[in-house]
């Protein structure tokens, strides 16, 4: 089971189509494709409970599959297909038709063009069937399995079968014992159509063990001892996945068959990388954060196909007003045409800008950099007037496209957005200068995380230079000066990035706005983190580390604990704290060993190994996991140990957790502190460390 981006399955569909030069493909889809007018199985869950207003009820499994959760709270609420009835017709008939809908039906009737004809739906709504009749399109509606044998394989009208029945009927199947029995009716159905060499394409549907579709793909695509048969000539079928939960979903279903393709947002084909802590747990552009969940809605699906094929855009989409003209022609034909061209230019005239910052607004929403710029390009290039609601209403688009995308994210997108922002550049503006630091400084963090230190440090420069002198943007020039300073200290330039960070520290250290804040902390964590790299060898250098690391732990302990990182702080004030207890400890420790190596008897070396002790044990109350820490702990532990001629046993157990969980990594950290300025005790440190015996992969020791 291999997945691929949109681009590549609609490639591939294509190719199929042309080969054939007839429709060679069926539809199979289920809620997706009726969201947002309908609400999804978690939705109506939510509704049922409303439905049986008695909070004595309790679900026995909260954490069972959806699909089981729904199918009870169904039998909560009603007694009967007939009690049922009502509720399925309230929430979904008579309801706006969904986008995804009205894009299948221009596909289904698309003549020539059409590379499947056939749709099964598990959806209760008349959405398909309404944009059909919208399209002015004959078609055929099966709306109960009952009626498979009305199905016509040579008919070149569109067809649509409800493998589960419809709301307005009584035999609308919903319950999981339903659908198991519905399952075999379906299932010989489904399989026909795949061996008359018809090949599914799943949209807006996440697949259930026991329904006819689910079954049918397993009847065809394994044999009686389980065993994965390709599909005729090594064809694939396609499953569009709205996200990668979904391709669990199916993976867990159809035993990750070779001849399926899962459909995935390109964004969820790249494995994150891992992000191992820097020594001493620096802050830096290149933390982790908390990002959605790419998605890939069923209607970008459909619009793309529709361009792959060269369809036009429906009507109804395109030019609207035409639309309900050419209907009023149809049903009037009295109606001088004059007036309603007359009207049409004035309505258009009114509805035109609407109409394209509607789908700017949707390319922005969906990730469509290229083709919102191409739009917006249009856009700009005609005679429409924009007001300034609709100027606004593209920023927001792009604040909001730009929120949601991952901190982690290449710079190619970034690039894209500030295209994109060019472009918008006529529409001037505060908003357009914010969106522009924002984006340099996106672009600039994907830059470092690649190593391209030089590209990020002219990207960070000029979000300083566009941001500074003004208050309002003071969180992108706090955040662009942190930035530089970590690369200046990264490339050697040691000074120039400690004057970038004590500037933010003079110039901010007072503001109370979060953003800025959270620049502050960053700025004052990786000054004390630097100040240490450059004191192992100097004592004074040491001390002024220690300082900054414990006004950070002073200042910020007792403030709330943010939990999200963002595009000016890509590390949370709270773990910051716990990274700024961990620096202090370390330095603590190199200032012991400083002390020791001078004056084995010197008495301030108890007093600052125990400051080290103290502060590394608050770190791992925010952090226990963290091998780095424990490692720390561990050093520390033996020092005091060696100090008073006592066991090392505590700090040897401390280690093995350590190891356990950072593998070699973490012994390797520990070897490189013991090498910095050595003392006598650490040769039986170091021969600790080698004693420690290795952790198998997946293996776990009690701690």
């Amino acid at each position: 089971m291999e997945r691929i981006p949109l681009e590549r399955a609609i490639r591939f569909i294509k190719a199929d189509f042309d080969v054939n030069q007839q429709p060679c493909f069926f539809f199979v889809v289920g809620a997706g494709i009726s969201k947002p007018p309908i609400p999804l199985a978690s939705e109506i869950i939510d509704l049922l409970r409303k439905e049986v207003n008695d909070e004595s009820i309790v679900e026995p499994d909260a954490k069972a599959p959806l699909f089981h959760r729904y199918s009870w709270w169904f039998r909560q609420a009603f007694a009967s297909p007939d009690a049922t009835r009502p509720f399925l017709e309230r929430i979904m008939l008579d309801r706006p038709i969904s986008e995804a809908s009205v894009y299948l039906a221009t596909i289904l009737t698309a003549a020539d063009k059409c590379p499947a004809r056939t749709v099964l739906t598990t959806n209760f709504d008349d959405f398909i069937s309404r944009s059909l009749s919208i399209a002015g399109r004959r078609y055929r509606v099966i709306d109960t399995p009952k009626l498979l044998d009305r199905y016509d394989s040579r008919a070149r009208i569109p067809q649509v079968v409800h493998l589960h029945g419809i709301a307005s009927e009584y035999d609308a199947i919903n319950l999981e014992s339903d659908i198991e029995q519905r399952a075999e009716e379906t299932l010989g159905f489904i399989a026909r159509l795949i061996g008359d060499q018809l090949l599914p394409i799943v949209i807006g549907y996440s697949g259930w063990e026991k329904d006819g579709v689910v079954s049918a793909l397993r009847s065809v695509l394994f044999d009686a001892q389980g065993r994965p048969k390709p599909l005729w000539h090594n064809k694939h079928l396609y499953w569009f996945c709205y996200n990668a939960t979904d391709v669990e979903s199916v993976t867990s279903l159809l035993q990750d068959h070779p001849s399926i393709y899962c459909v995935v947002p390109r964004s969820a084909l790249l494995q994150p990388p891992a992000t191992a802590q820097i020594r001493e747990s620096t802050v830096s552009v290149l933390d982790p954060s908390a990002i959605e969940e790419p998605t890939l809605p069923a209607a970008k699906v459909l619009r793309r196909l529709c361009r792959a094929f060269g369809i036009r855009e429906p009507d109804l989409f395109a030019d609207p007003i035409q639309h309900f003209i050419n209907q009023i022609q149809t049903l009037f034909p009295s109606v001088e045409s004059k007036r309603l061209t007359q009207a049409h230019e004035a309505l258009s005239t009114l509805l035109a800008a609407d109409l394209q910052v509607f789908r700017i607004e949707e390319e922005l929403a969906s990730g469509d950099l290229d083709d919102a710029a191409e739009l917006f390009c249009k856009l700009s290039s005609s005679a429409v007037g924009l007001e300034p609601a609709h100027n606004q209403r593209i920023v927001d688009g792009l604040a909001n496209a730009m929120q949601s995308s991952s901190l982690d994210s290449k710079p190619a997108v970034w690039t894209k957005f500030l295209e994109l922002i060019a472009a918008c550049g006529t529409l001037g503006g505060a908003a357009i200068k914010t969106l522009r630091a924002r984006a340099l400084i996106g672009r600039g963090g994907a830059l470092c995380k690649q190593k391209q230190y030089s590209k990020a440090l002219v990207d960070f420069g000029e979000a300083v230079k566009l941001s500074e002198r003004d208050d309002a943007m003071a969180p992108f020039e706090a955040s662009a000066l942190v930035n530089r300073g970590f690369i200046q200290s990264n490339i050697g330039n040691h000074d120039a990035g400690l004057q970038d960070y004590e500037t933010v520290i003079r110039r901010f250290g007072g503001t109370a706005d979060p953003d800025v804040q959270a620049c502050v902390v960053r700025a004052r964590v990786n000054k004390a983190f630097r100040l240490g790299e450059l004191g192992k060898q100097d004592v004074a250098r040491t001390r002024e580390a220690i300082t900054e690391y414990d006004a950070v732990a002073r200042a910020y302990s007792c403030k709330p604990s943010d939990t999200k990182a963002n595009i000016f702080a890509r590390t949370p004030i709270g773990t910051a704290v716990a990274l700024a207890l961990n620096g202090l400890s370390f330095q603590n420790l190199m200032l012991a060993k400083h002390f020791w190596a001078a004056n084995p008897n010197d008495l301030e070396i108890d007093a600052v190994i125990a400051r080290g002790i103290e502060a590394i044990q608050k770190a791992l109350e925010r952090n226990p996991d963290n091998h780095m820490m424990l490692g720390n702990h561990s050093y520390l532990e033996f020092l005091r140990a060696k100090r008073v001629s006592a066991s090392v046993d505590e700090a040897r157990r401390i280690l093995s957790r350590a190891i356990e969980i950072g593998g070699e990594e973490a012994r390797g950290f520990e070897l490189a502190d013991a090498s910095v300025n050595p003392i006598p005790p650490d040769a039986e440190f170091i021969d600790m460390i080698g004693s420690i015996p290795a952790v198998a992969p997946g293996a776990r020791r009690t701690p």
